[in-house]
């Protein structure tokens, strides 16, 4: 039911509401090193002249969003190490790999971060560790470079 008292108390929770909102907002952005002095400034004379609780709100989870993105951007790639590299070059030596895939790993091996690197490294262990095909008279290269399984038919 309307009343004057009730119409009171719920200006004084959205005036409340508001108030929390522009303070998160405002410590979210004091709190950040990727906002600009700008950035800062322009925030503080809109949310202060802002009465809406819902765009506010939407405020508050726009800058969130933003912030994470920024600072995603601001981390530092690490590209794979001298290591990473040769060990890949060593393991696409290995007759198991084709040279489609060796082809494509090499004109990319510049590009590699470190975790995927790893886990390519893996990939290929794997790859080249795997035993041979059972029941085919094919011939393969051990690991020392001698040809298994190949005989000479008189």
């Amino acid at each position: 039911m309307y009343t004057p008292e009730t119409a009171a108390q719920t200006a004084q929770q959205a005036a409340a509401q508001v108030n929390a909102l522009r303070a998160l907002i405002l410590d979210l952005l004091f709190a950040s090193p990727v906002i600009t002095a700008q950035e800062w400034a322009t925030a503080v004379e809109r949310t202060s002249n802002t009465l809406s609780v819902a765009t506010l709100a939407k405020w508050y989870r726009n800058t969130v969003a933003e912030i994470a993105r920024r600072e995603a951007q601001a981390q530092p790639v690490t590209y794979a190490t001298n290591e990473q590299k040769e060990q890949i070059i060593r393991l696409l030596n290995h007759p198991a790999v084709t040279r489609p895939k060796k082809t494509k790993i090499l004109l990319r091996i510049n590009r590699y971060e470190a975790t995927a690197a790893e886990q390519l490294i893996a990939d290929l262990t794997a790859l080249t560790t795997a035993p041979a095909p059972k029941g085919g008279g094919g011939a393969r290269v051990g690991a020392s470079g001698e040809l298994v399984g190949f005989t000479l038919a008189a």
